[in-house]
């Protein structure tokens, strides 16, 4: 297989340096980014705490920073100050215009779908923080995170698929007692049809997950940008070939889909 970058902490942490808020390191830097969302270093580097000088906030960067956010949640938690400027000026419908109302859509129905690719509450809460205090509210929280071990939590299976009749797949990590639900859960997400390439058992599947997101680089898609829609790539039939043959054969087993 091709030369593989292993992530390191250091690695991200001066990367993320150069930036003063999560969204544009995220906008900027996809594969930094998406280095310190899986191995849980984003809250280490304090982007959202960095001090910004007398000044920064005008109305102007408040516009700039906001379009990097996909929902009012988000925008809220990481950039706190300019998010409250902008409800202050009385801005914040127009500057979060580009933004679903999620506030208004979640039903117990699809909190219940949402729930299902997690597999603990505080993966859940640090996610989707709107959707779990709203399933909170409903009180169905207990409901929609009964199938979560709330003991262990370990991803031992990577996945592959893809959307049919085209290039586009996605790498992923899941727990072996979800089967598809997380595939199920991206694919409703971003409104398209699925087509599961196999499913591994690898014991380190997080490790080896990272590894082939830095072999196969992100080439841009006509996919929505929704929450994940980084982490599909155009793969070739021979990625494919070369990705399966290596998680069956090499590093790990395939296993029946659920």
């Amino acid at each position: 297989m091709a030369k593989r970058i292993r992530w390191t902490y250091e690695m991200v942490a001066e990367i993320a340096s150069a930036y003063t808020s999560v969204g544009t390191f995220k906008k900027e830097e996809p594969k930094a980014y998406d280095a310190a969302i899986r191995n849980k270093w984003l809250d280490g580097l304090n982007l959202s705490r960095q001090n910004k000088p007398n000044g920064f906030w005008t109305i102007e960067k408040i516009y700039e920073v906001a379009l990097t956010y996909e929902n009012k949640t988000v925008f809220m938690d990481n950039e706190p100050t300019a998010y409250s400027m902008a409800a202050k000026a009385e801005i914040l419908d127009e500057v979060c215009s580009h933004m679903p109302d999620l506030r208004r859509k979640w039903t117990v129905g699809n909190l219940t779908e949402l729930a299902l690719g997690f597999d603990s509450k505080n993966d859940f809460k640090q996610a989707h923080r709107g959707a779990y205090w709203s399933a909170d509210d409903l009180g169905v929280l207990d409901d929609i995170c009964s199938h979560m071990n709330r003991k262990v939590t370990k991803s031992n299976v990577i996945y592959l698929w893809g959307i049919p009749n085209t290039n586009i797949y996605k790498i992923g990590v899941t727990s072996n007692h979800l089967g598809t639900a997380r595939i199920v859960q991206v694919a409703n997400r971003m409104g398209v049809d699925y087509e599961v390439v196999g499913m591994y058992e690898i014991e380190n599947a997080v490790e080896i997950e990272t590894e082939l997101h830095n072999t196969y680089q992100i080439v841009p898609t006509t996919l929505p940008k929704k929450d994940g829609h980084t982490e599909f790539r155009i793969l070739t039939t021979s990625d494919v070939n070369e990705i399966t043959y290596y998680l069956e054969n090499v590093v790990g087993k395939k296993v029946t889909t659920k």
